[in-house]
């Protein structure tokens, strides 16, 4: 016999138990992510992320494990859903609270549900826990947002409407060199790159990558004041406050990178999130304005990297079984994010 409970904080289950289910390769769905941002409170009812972890046992045994929030807004989701905010508004229905299975402040596409199991057995069973939750929270809704492709069809299949966004991913096509990757673009944008990238060399800059215990106290306080600047200039604070990197570095610093570019100070820094073969840039900050884009590499980009997610852009929403807002007052939503590929659907 199947049941799904929900718990209010990650603590309440040991990270043993949750990361046997979720794997190694996504860092962002790990016990020790999600305990650092609750931890350090960056993730709490006070930011507006109230945390509603949905687990799953057949008999007694534990068989599958999926994040989600009670959200009040729509702040630090990545996906922009302020006109179907306003759109219930206007037809006198609260959208907030709303159900939200997403990785906080992380637009990486990536596993939602930590499970052994088929998804096409264990979805529909949350889907089920999700609706009953819903009606006793009082929300508008669930979203789940930057799913896999196998999840997002599941959830068609079950009833769920989608929306494609886009994303912008880098693949190593098998580049011989960086000569072979510029090679397969037109004559205008090779120039142009070279050209940037001679601007780059004249500016005496250093890269260095620190990995696990090389990330100190102080690479650390450099990176928070960066991250800080570069989130203040757009008129907010970063979503990641000092207690959240320290928990990080301790909790799982071999998942942890950080490129340092140098100058005759420190200048610049862009923590990464690694796994086997795809980094995941978090985030960037600096002292100093510099054009980066073209490096031959990013340096955090190794030789054996076949894929670069800068998490960057992406949006989907959807209604289930109608299209129409006042036909559908308790929409169960997923997101799926494809790369230079742009689809939706308008709202009536």
């Amino acid at each position: 016999m199947y049941q799904v409970r929900s718990i209010e904080g990650i603590s309440e289950i040991s990270a043993k138990d949750w990361n046997h289910l979720c794997g190694q390769d996504y860092p962002f769905l790990r016990h020790e992510f999600l305990h650092a941002l609750e931890a350090s409170s960056a993730v709490s009812p006070s930011t507006g992320w109230t945390p509603c972890h949905l687990l799953m046992n057949e008999g007694r045994q534990l068989i599958a494990v999926m994040p989600m929030y009670i959200k009040t807004h729509s702040y630090g989701e990545y996906v922009f859903d302020w006109a179907w905010a306003d759109a219930w508004q206007r037809y006198g229905l609260p959208y907030y609270p709303k159900l939200l299975t997403a990785i906080p402040f992380t637009p990486a596409t990536g596993p939602r549900i930590g499970t052994h199991h088929p998804l096409n057995k264990i979805v529909p069973l949350f889907i089920e826990a999700i609706q009953a939750l819903g009606e006793s929270f009082n929300t508008s809704g669930w979203h789940g947002l930057f799913t896999e492709p196998e999840l997002t069809q599941i959830g068609k299949d079950q009833g769920l409407f989608t929306r494609l966004g886009t994303q912008y991913h880098w693949f190593n096509r098998q580049y011989s060199d960086f000569e072979h990757y510029l090679a397969h673009m037109t004559s205008r944008k090779r120039k142009s790159i070279r050209k940037e990238r001679d601007k780059i060399s004249k500016l005496n800059l250093r890269i260095r990558c620190l990995e696990g215990h090389e990330i100190d106290s102080t690479a650390l306080n450099h990176f928070y004041q960066f991250y800080q600047i570069t989130h203040l200039k757009r008129g907010r604070k970063g979503y990641l406050n000092r207690a959240f990197l320290n928990k990080s570095s301790k909790n799982y610093p071999n998942s942890l990178c950080c490129a340092v570019s140098k100058e005759a100070r420190k200048s610049s820094q862009a923590p990464s999130f690694l796994k086997a073969r795809r980094p995941y840039l978090d985030a960037t900050g600096a002292l100093q304005k510099r054009s980066m884009a073209c490096t031959s590499r990013p340096a955090i980009i190794k030789e054996s990297s076949t894929q670069y997610d800068m998490g960057c852009s992406a949006s989907i929403l959807g209604l289930k079984e109608s299209t129409k807002l006042h036909a559908a007052l308790s929409p169960l939503t997923l997101g799926h994010c494809t790369g230079w590929r742009r689809q939706g659907f308008s709202q009536r």
